[in-house]
């Protein structure tokens, strides 16, 4: 649960970290829900985050592919 980062927030200060979230509606809110709490944490967001419906298309694999690669550019 998000409310237990509360408790190791040290260690996630400077991480980098990605957001996603799937569904079949309210994915953009939680993806926004999701980064205004990570933000306390001061860690590096990778942005934007991704939201993907139930029914996942060609572009939405596109859109995880290269969220992926950002996230490991960011690590490398």
């Amino acid at each position: 649960l998000l409310t237990e980062l509360f408790l190791v927030r040290e260690k996630m200060a400077g991480k980098t970290m990605a957001i996603f979230a799937t569904g079949v509606g309210g994915q953009v809110k939680a993806i926004e829900n999701i980064e205004s709490i990570l933000k306390a944490f001061n860690p590096k967001l990778i942005l934007p985050g991704l939201a993907i419906g139930n029914k996942i298309s060609e572009t939405d694999k596109q859109q995880a592919k290269q969220l992926g690669e950002k996230l490991a550019k960011s690590l490398a």
